[in-house]
């Protein structure tokens, strides 16, 4: 979260900004703006909340600038409405031009900090040389914030983040020695496999020529047989058992709530009934930005981060609970047990499709309607089956990400998001792809890619909306038809959004489908 400054005058910041990030301000005004009059809605705390505190009409014209400013470009808007009617809920009726305020003294102190702005037009030039070089040549890309106000909290944040990474590097260390012993049971089944052939030729040998082996018989000297153990890599989605303590209830005990270790944001009234939205591959929650505000005044909305992605609690990743989707459907129905969910809206983007309808199998009681946007049960074709992907693809793009994962996000991502003539949705989803640790993406990559939940469609009681966009290269539209198919009660929606990720590219039409299926009248 930033609200970005390079200079102190809000109309020039504005007009400095390239369009993805002038577009943006105008969603981190709102949250800004939410953290610091909503009690309870997150990132109170943040170095970004903490310096506009006490200042929020000054917010409010920055964010209703960078609106006018986009306006200008040609786009719609219907942020400025938003921040005014929030401002309006702490009595601010009329928010002031930017002159006026400093005649008020009603700017923060710090606006006019040359040490400030400067190291927001280095973070600037950081995130996209290629735009801001230019507009700022002498600013070197490496000068880090500056915070005019720090919190407590966020001098822990920093010490915890310290913490997290020295755990990081000594869980490294322990997938080597895991890796080495993998390595070295693929080799004892090599080897008893080549005993298993000279006991078969020795056989044949005994019987006599053109005779057909005996089968093997079992018995107490043999190797087990090689069926009897599920080789590393398999298709199917298992349980796997857990590595952390557990509670009377079989789930995982946690130092900290699971709503803390999710990052998670509630929005809307607290009677009113509850839609998760879940995030997909490599995202975070910020995937729903465009889609889930639709929703705060009728619904009580949950956003959140899978451990392991945005802003989740890194220290309780688990590389063996989160090699299944089994570990991140037990996370929510986790999650809504916690927080006490009931009449539950699950909103799933591509494996969190899945994961939602793993999720509703386990909770029927309290996941009561799925919405899958993009799901695929399965991305390897089968007999009778397609899924898109022959065994020699997803190998390859597994082996492309461990390689170099960083090239694979800014090749996919792009083609992921689809709609090349709006080259900046591609540069958005690869940045975020970009933020999650390699280590994790190719572990969550793993259990997505190689996952087959295709027996879990007909367990699902819930009502179920499938959107399906046309030209999606990761769950073509046969797939969306196969899912609506072996549903018992699903809808299936042929959308006019192209690419895989409509919740970005066509946030309008994705919200008015979900609309008319929670409320067909």
């Amino acid at each position: 979260m930033q609200t970005f400054l390079p200079y102190p005058d809000f109309d020039r910041a504005a007009r400095a900004l390239d369009p993805k990030r002038l577009g943006k301000q105008r969603v981190e005004t709102i949250q800004v703006v939410r953290a610091l009059t909503r009690p309870g809605y997150g990132w109170a705390n943040h170095p970004a909340v903490l310096m506009w505190r006490g200042y929020e009409e000054a917010l409010g014209r920055y964010g209703l600038t960078c609106c006018e400013v986009w306006t200008e470009l040609g786009f719609g808007d219907t942020c400025a409405l938003t921040i005014a009617a929030d401002l309006r809920v702490v009595g601010v009726t009329v928010v002031r031009t930017q002159d006026e305020l400093a005649d008020a003294g009603a700017l923060p102190p710090w606006l006019g900090d040359e040490e400030l702005h400067r190291s927001h037009r280095s973070a600037l030039v950081r995130k996209d040389p290629d735009h801001y070089r230019s507009l700022f040549p002498d600013v070197p890309a490496d000068l880090p914030y500056v915070w005019p106000v720090r919190s407590a909290a966020a001098v822990a944040a920093e010490q915890r983040r310290a913490e997290n990474d020295v755990r990081r590097r000594q869980r490294a260390h322990e997938r080597r020695l895991v890796e080495a012993e993998r390595l070295h049971r693929k080799r004892s089944r090599a080897a008893k496999k080549a005993w298993q052939t000279r006991r078969r030729n020795a056989a044949t040998s005994a019987i006599g020529p053109g005779a057909a082996a005996a089968p093997a018989v079992r018995n107490g000297t043999e190797p087990p047989d090689e069926a009897s153990s599920p080789s590393y890599g398999t298709l199917e989605t298992t349980r796997r058992p857990r590595s952390a303590p557990t509670g009377a209830n079989g789930r995982p005990m946690r130092t900290s709530t699971l709503a803390q270790s999710l990052n998670v944001h509630v929005d809307g009234p607290s009677d009113a009934r509850p839609i998760v939205f879940a995030h997909g591959f490599g995202c975070d929650q910020t995937m729903w930005c465009e889609v889930a505000p639709r929703f705060t005044d009728r619904y009580r909305t949950v956003l959140f981060d899978y451990i392991g992605s945005g802003g989740s609690d890194m220290a309780s990743y688990d590389f063996e609970r989160y090699a299944s989707l089994d570990g991140y459907a037990d996370d929510i129905v986790g999650l809504v047990e916690e927080l006490d969910l009931r009449d539950v809206v699950l909103v799933g983007h591509s494996v969190s499709s899945m994961i939602g309808a793993l999720a509703q199998v386990a909770a029927p009681d309290r996941i009561t309607a799925l919405v899958m946007v993009g799901p695929s049960p399965r991305y390897i074709d089968d007999d009778g089956y397609v899924g898109g992907f022959t065994r020699e693809d997803i190998d390859g793009l597994l082996e492309a990400l461990a390689s170099n994962y960083v090239g694979w996000s800014t090749a996919m991502a792009p083609a992921i998001v689809g709609n090349p003539d709006r080259p900046r949705l591609g540069q958005e989803l690869t940045e975020t792809f970009c933020r999650m640790d390699p280590d994790v993406a190719r572990n969550f990559a793993r259990a997505t890619f190689l996952s087959d939940t295709r027996d879990v469609l007909p367990r699902v009681t819930a009502p179920t909306l499938v959107l399906q966009c046309s030209e999606d290269i990761i769950a073509p539209e046969s797939v969306g038809r196969y899912v609506a198919a072996k549903m018992r009660e699903a809808k299936l929606v042929l959308m006019q959004a192209t690419g895989h990720c409509p919740n970005l590219s066509a946030p309008d039409e994705t919200s008015a489908a979900i609309d008319a299926f929670l409320d067909p009248a």
